[in-house]
């Protein structure tokens, strides 16, 4: 019998009808030490040409600070030199006083390496508030990390930095807490040493999940995706460098933790959850997407992408178990849709993906047409000197 294909928006994507038969999932991560849940994973490759992962370590999705872990959760981080087949055993990056969540990391043109994050602070007995996001740099490829400091308080980050084509580092953030909770940017203009106040994206009514991922399209505009668990993602556009936004628009499909990646065809990737970890796809700048391709039906949540040196993806994120463990699938987006690879990993351990069956039948979904109100500049763009997250810090002049 001929294995049945989904076509979506004219394209190509798998066979469904031997999805049994695909490359499974493989775990990235196998242990670290005492903490036995390990999620959040963010992966960027080096000027070196290795891969770098980091990562949340805790006992929960939450580890606040007890009598046994007394600094609570932590960073950690992992490397590998041979295109993911093998990993270096997971070591630690931050810890801090809270409970530290890493959001990305990213090797900006001048060398430096940068790990977003943001910490929880316990303010009673199980109740817990954000202290805001933070980075921490490295100037020799992660050997090494200077003190952190905060980029801005009251938000937090799920994506990592993006630099633009001139310079300009962008990073996605969504404020929580309140009636509200938007999507949000902050810039910085010199590399990281200063950031403009946040500027919110989606100043309304809504309450949105609101995690924020941009990327730069080829004709020089910035995208910026925020996600939603109860409505449509939304989005917005500039058209000089993140100074100023569009209103945000539906994109009319649903979606949160959105991550977006440009491989090295030109295709831009989108990884989210739907709620089911799924992977959409555009070969027009955003302008459509594919309907979505799920990639682990076991539960999945903070996905992350690296283009690999054969010109096929990596895609890390965390499956939703009891105990949260890091798991890796690879890929290959073309114009003609994803078609997934054989892991150069050891699958032990990892059960196989599967197909929740076909899609509904979608129309291609054209990008909003974006009114400008005026121009909305973000408050105070340079910002001047940061804050430090500890008085330690806050004498340290930070060097990101």
């Amino acid at each position: 019998m001929r294995p049945l294909y989904l076509l979506c928006c004219g394209m190509l994507l798998v066979p469904l009808g031997a999805f049994g038969q695909q490359p499974r999932s493989s775990l990235l991560i196998k242990d670290t030490s005492d903490l036995s849940y390990q999620g959040e994973p963010d992966i960027c490759r080096l000027d070196d040409g290795r891969l770098m992962c980091v990562f949340y370590a805790g006992w929960y999705r939450i580890s606040l600070p007890n009598e046994r872990h007394p600094k609570g959760g932590r960073i950690e981080v992992c490397y590998s030199a041979d295109e993911g087949s093998t990993w270096t055993p997971p070591a630690p990056l931050y810890d801090g006083g809270d409970d530290e969540h890493p959001a990305g990391v990213v090797q900006l043109d001048n060398g430096t390496v940068c790990c977003t994050f943001y910490a929880l602070r316990e303010t009673a007995v199980n109740l817990w508030r954000p202290t805001g996001t933070y980075v921490i740099a490295s100037k020799d490829g992660g050997e090494s990390w200077g003190l952190p400091y905060e980029i801005a308080s009251l938000y937090i980050s799920g994506s990592p930095i993006r630099q633009l084509q001139n310079g300009t580092l962008v990073l996605g953030l969504h404020r929580v807490g309140g009636a509200i909770v938007n999507g949000a940017i902050t810039l910085s203009r010199d590399r990281g040493k200063s950031w403009s106040l946040p500027l919110d994206l989606s100043e309304d009514s809504k309450r949105l999940a609101a995690e924020t991922d941009v990327i730069q399209l080829k004709d020089g505009w910035v995208h910026a995706l925020q996600g939603s668990v109860k409505d449509n993602m939304y989005c917005a556009a500039s058209g000089d460098n993140g100074l100023s936004w569009s209103d945000a628009a539906s994109v009319d499909f649903r979606g949160n933790e959105p991550y977006l990646h440009r491989n090295a065809t030109g295709v831009i990737i989108c990884a989210c959850r739907r709620p089911f970890l799924s992977l959409m796809y555009s070969t027009d700048e955003c302008l459509t997407w594919s309907d979505p391709l799920h990639v682990d039906r076991a539960g999945g949540s903070s996905p992350s992408v690296v283009s690999l040196s054969d010109g096929s993806s990596l895609i890390v994120y965390t499956r939703l178990t009891r105990k949260g463990r890091i798991y890796s699938r690879r890929f290959r987006a073309t114009a003609d849709g994803i078609e997934w690879l054989a892991s150069k990993m050891p699958v032990e351990g990892a059960p196989p993906a599967r197909s929740l069956g076909p899609a509904p039948a979608l129309q291609p979904k054209p990008r909003p047409r974006f009114e400008f109100h005026g121009i909305r500049i973000p408050r105070a763009v340079e910002r001047g000197a940061s804050k430090a997250v500890n008085q330690d810090a806050a004498e340290a002049t930070p060097e990101p």
